[in-house]
């Protein structure tokens, strides 16, 4: 999805989009897990997935001490019922992490989208985005760093090829103020 297409939906339909590409690039959380993914994935992005998604899985009937060491896990650590039902095979590898891997992912392109909202209204002058990715981020993305790429071709979410787990590149508005000036 580019930056015309993420403009075209509305704030609660990127945030369904975002919580199903998430899931569905990591297989992490089963599909049935969107609707909380959802939840946790508000606009104001005010704490970060690790801190949600810990409340998440304190919140509810605990998994017994014995389920808990038969997943290689303390017996002090929170995982509710409901939140290791919707872990997948895959996510089972690290279970007190695929909903908070999942939900960073998904806050990623969250930012990406809000980026892209309310643009100013700045006449003569193009107005574009500055790709800027982390240190951490796989070949394919680190090749995207400093690109200056046209509103409507922002990238939403993670660019083809990419393996990055969770896609945490930024866009940051880019305004060529010396454009035109001779």
């Amino acid at each position: 999805m580019d930056g015309r297409t993420a403009r075209l939906f509305s704030g609660n339909a990127f945030r369904l989009a975002a919580a199903r590409e998430a899931i569905a690039a990591l297989g992490l959380v089963v599909p049935e897990a969107e609707g909380i993914i959802w939840h946790m994935l508000d606009f104001r992005l005010t704490d970060h997935p690790k801190a949600r998604t810990t409340a998440y899985r304190k919140d509810g009937e605990q998994l017994s001490s014995d389920e808990k060491r038969a997943l290689g896990l303390r017996s002090s650590v929170f995982l509710s019922q409901r939140a290791f039902t919707e872990i997948s095979s895959k996510g089972m590898a690290a279970p007190l992490e695929a909903h908070e891997k999942t939900l960073l992912r998904a806050s990623f392109s969250m930012l990406r989208y809000r980026a892209t909202q309310n643009l100013p209204d700045i006449q003569g002058y193009e107005i574009a985005y500055k790709i800027e990715v982390v240190n951490t981020a796989c070949s394919i993305c680190k090749l995207l760093d400093g690109n200056i790429v046209s509103i409507d071709a922002a990238p939403m979410f993670a660019v083809p090829g990419c393996d990055c787990e969770t896609a945490n590149f930024g866009l940051r508005l880019y305004i060529d103020w010396l454009a035109g000036v001779d």
